[in-house]
C-alpha cells in the first residue's frame, strides 16, 4: 500500500506519542520522509529535526494546512487514533481514499473509518518493520500542491506582528506580551478560558508563597465554551458545560493574589495598566460573549476544501 500510494501522509493520533513509538517514527521519517499531520492529543510528536515533514496539527476547525494536506492523500497511515480525538467524518471525505491502521487497539470501524488493512500490536515495532520493509516510497511534500500547503502553514513566520494600540507594540518592537519584562526567558502574558484556568488554578497558592510576579487574564463566558458549541453543532444543544459562575476576583484574593475585572472593553487598558504595575500575582476576570462561535464553527464546517 505505501509503496503504491502517489500521495501517502502519516497521521499520528495520541496513542502514537509515546517514547517508544515517537522513536520508531522519527527512524522511519528519517528513512522515508513523508508529510505528517498530528491531533493535539499527539503534540510534540515531531522534532525539529523533522518539522520540514510537520503540516500542523488538526482536531477541531476542517479548515488547517493539515486538513488540506489530508484532503490531497491518496493514503493515510494512521498510528495510535482514537476518532474521539477527531471525527473521522471531518477528515475523511474522499471515497478513494484508503487508510493503513497501526495501533495496539484494533481499528473502529465505521461509514468514515474503514482502513483497508490494519496492523494490530505495537506502534513501535510495526513502525520499525515497516520502515526496514519498504525499499521506497513517494515524497509528497516536494509536490506543488503540498509546497502550498506548507508555505500556508509557515506564513505566519513572515508576516508582521499587528498587536492592537492597547498592546503598545508590533511590528519592529517585541512580538510579545510579557507580565514582567525583566523575565530574561521572554515568558508571555498568560491568558486562558475559564474552564482551562479552574484545571490548575489552585496553583495561585504556589505563586503567592514563592512572590512570583505574574499576570493572567481569564476571559470568562461561565462555561466550557470550546465543548459547548460542538456539542451545539453536532447534537443541536449543549449539555454539562455550565460552571456556575465563578467569581474569579475573589478567587485569586483568597488564594492573597489580587483580583482585577473588565466588564467592558472600553476598561481593558486601564486594567491591563493596573495589572502589569502590580508587583505579585494579579488575576484579571474579563467578561466575554462567546455566543457567536457556534455560527463560526458552522460556517468553517461548512467550507469546503480544495
Amino acid at each position: 500500500m505505501i509503496q503504491d500510494a502517489k500521495f501517502p501522509v502519516l497521521f499520528l493520533g495520541a496513542r502514537a506519542a509515546t517514547p517508544e513509538a515517537v522513536e520508531a517514527v522519527h527512524r522511519f521519517l528519517r528513512k522515508h520522509p513523508i508529510p505528517v499531520v498530528e491531533t493535539f492529543q499527539a503534540a510534540g510528536s515531531i522534532s525539529r529535526e523533522l518539522a520540514h515533514l510537520f503540516y500542523g496539527r488538526i482536531g477541531l476547525f476542517r479548515n488547517q494546512p493539515g486538513d488540506k494536506l489530508l484532503a490531497q492523500a491518496d493514503l493515510v497511515v494512521v498510528a495510535g487514533y482514537d476518532q474521539s480525538e477527531y471525527d473521522a467524518d471531518a477528515w475523511h471525505k474522499s471515497p478513494s481514499l484508503e487508510i493503513l491502521h497501526l495501533d495496539w487497539v484494533p481499528a473502529d470501524y465505521g461509514a468514515f473509518y474503514n482502513p483497508k488493512l490494519e496492523l494490530v500490536g505495537s506502534i513501535a515495532a510495526n513502525v520499525k518493520a515497516l520502515g526496514d520493509i519498504l525499499a521506497t516510497v513517494s515524497r509528497p511534500q516536494e509536490s506543488e500542491a503540498a509546497r502550498a500547503i506548507f508555505a500556508e502553514f509557515h506564513a505566519w513566520e513572515q508576516s508582521p506582528e499587528a498587536l492592537g494600540r492597547t498592546a503598545e507594540s508590533g511590528g519592529d518592537g517585541p512580538s510579545f506580551l510579557v507580565s514582567n519584562v525583566q523575565q530574561t526567558l521572554g515568558v508571555a502574558l498568560p491568558v486562558s478560558g475559564d474552564g482551562g484556568f479552574l484545571y490548575s488554578g489552585q496553583e495561585l497558592v504556589t505563586a503567592v508563597q514563592q512572590g512570583c510576579n505574574i499576570t493572567h487574564f481569564i476571559w470568562n463566558d461561565g462555561k466550557y465554551n470550546m465543548v459547548e458549541f460542538q456539542e451545539v453543532d453536532k447534537y443541536g444543544r449543549s449539555s454539562g458545560v455550565d460552571l456556575g459562575g465563578v467569581d474569579f476576583v475573589k478567587y485569586a484574593e483568597a488564594f492573597g493574589a489580587k483580583g482585577l475585572r473588565v466588564s467592558r472593553s472600553s476598561e481593558l487598558e486601564a486594567v491591563m495598566k493596573e495589572a502589569l504595575s502590580h508587583e505579585g500575582v494579579c488575576v484579571v476576570d474579563v467578561d466575554i460573549d462567546y455566543s457567536h462561535n457556534y455560527e463560526l464553527m458552522k460556517n468553517v464546517i461548512q467550507d469546503s476544501i480544495s
